[in-house]
């Protein structure tokens, strides 16, 4: 009971005429140095709002000129618990919030530690959400930077200055929640000199955090698909051009294509500035698998046409034959056989023996084409997929 009654006379001796409006040095000249660090709590990361919501308590310390006394004048109190209404406290303020009203300051309304010397230090929760404009590119693999930014809402650098301790950001209490892992934070001081203002500077300190997407889920619901996207459209070339089969999977593969593509349209924000490589392999490849629709109906007419070939192509489709890399890609393909035996080519008829002969009716010419075009297309496949697959690495 004598112990808080010396604390509350205490209390009266050192506040009396402090004014909690006017920065507490007793020459204005004096610069109050505001040490910050940060324990955070957690993050969550929401790419459609472009914002990154921390979660942390925010450590101030500084001196104040005013408030001081002698502990052996005063029962020996070095301390003193006053709430933060009743002292000057720095506006340090959060600069890029998602929401602009409001107060921004990252000290709100709580206790203080008071020491005797002068020294202030206050702990306050807080929870800011940040803009971070997301970058998908190489979603679901992407890796997210961003930045929150603390100064002085009005003070010059000559009246208040920031400070950060060794280890500006505390790690110790922090708890990954959502899909977003934090990698780094890293902290950088600026000055603040500007040229419209040369004698006055304005510091704040920047908050870098890499934030990196769990990507799990991500490969079972969007990697995998788009492997398998890969692979219809590929096993289509080795079914035969006049059989229902291929069309119907060439068919399935586009709307297969297409569903992807609206999903992930719906899923992800419009905002940023480089599409996700991902739908862009969709886009490329949904553009792929409708040629491919295009060119079988193409070959097709052409097994089917009955009309005599021009002389151009009976020359080229015999040139063809006669390469033996023509006969090796075709070493399996029986449908051919009757064009070895007309170029009386003796290795293109033994690669091709104990295989049923075409039909009489046949124009070979016409289906060698088609056969060529067929594997050309299917080579060119191969090349366009390993492009798109090494661009999509990070």
């Amino acid at each position: 009971m004598f112990k808080d009654a010396e604390k509350v006379q205490l209390r009266d001796e050192v506040f009396c005429n402090y004014d909690s409006l006017e920065r507490p040095v007793e020459d204005h000249k004096e610069v109050i140095n505001v040490t910050i660090q940060l324990l955070l709590k957690s993050t969550d990361y929401d790419e459609h709002s472009a914002g990154l919501t921390l979660n942390y308590w925010t450590t101030l310390t500084w001196i104040d000129g005013i408030l001081n006394w002698k502990p052996e004048e005063h029962d020996n109190i070095q301390t003193l618990i006053v709430h933060s209404d009743y002292l000057w406290k720095p506006d340090l303020s959060v600069y890029n919030r998602v929401e602009q009203s409001g107060s921004a300051a990252i000290l709100d309304s709580d206790h203080c530690i008071v020491k005797y010397t002068g020294q202030i230090s206050c702990v306050s929760p807080s929870n800011h959400e940040i803009l971070c404009q997301p970058n998908l590119k190489y979603f679901p693999f992407d890796t997210q930077i961003c930045t929150m930014v603390i100064g002085s809402w009005i003070h010059e650098g000559e009246e208040v200055n920031i400070h950060t301790p060794k280890v500006p950001v505390s790690l110790s209490d922090y708890s990954e929640t959502g899909e977003w892992k934090l990698n780094t934070v890293n902290i950088t001081y600026t000055s603040g000199k500007y040229d419209c203002c040369p004698n006055s500077t304005f510091p704040y300190v920047e908050y870098t955090f890499s934030i990196e997407r769990q990507s799990g889920i991500h490969v079972c619901v969007a990697i995998v698909p788009a492997i398998s996207m890969f692979v219809m459209s590929i096993i289509s070339f080795f079914m035969d051009i006049k059989g229902q089969e291929r069309n119907m999977i060439t068919v399935a593969n586009i709307i297969v294509h297409l569903l992807f593509i609206q999903f992930y349209a719906w899923s992800l924000p419009v905002s940023g500035p480089d599409p996700p490589l991902l739908m862009t392999y969709s886009r490329d490849s949904l553009i792929m698998a409708t040629f491919m629709l295009i060119l079988t109906t193409i070959l097709r007419k052409l097994i089917l046409c009955r009309m005599d070939s021009p002389k151009w192509i009976g020359t080229a489709t015999g040139y063809a034959m006669n390469s033996r890399a023509v006969q090796l890609v075709f070493m399996f393909d029986g449908s051919l056989k009757d064009v070895a035996e007309r170029l009386g080519d003796d290795d293109g008829r033994n690669i091709i023996e104990n295989v049923q002969s075409a039909s009489s009716s046949t124009n070979n010419d016409w289906l060698v084409l088609a056969k060529l075009l067929d594997r050309v297309a299917l080579i060119a496949y191969f090349i366009v997929y390993f492009i798109m697959c090494i661009a999509f690495i990070p």
